[in-house]
């Protein structure tokens, strides 16, 4: 079973929006850890 991530809808927010403070941030973490589909991911 794959580890689990969750993700509050900031992040998908951050990503989208460039104007954003931590759209830099979310986009490394997109490259660096979602891309790689080994997570789970959990969003309310």
């Amino acid at each position: 079973m794959p580890p689990k991530i969750f993700i509050d809808t900031s992040a998908f927010l951050a990503l989208e929006d460039e104007s954003d403070q931590y759209h830099e941030e979310a986009l490394q973490f997109r490259e660096q850890v979602l891309r790689k589909k080994r997570h789970e991911l959990i969003a309310t």
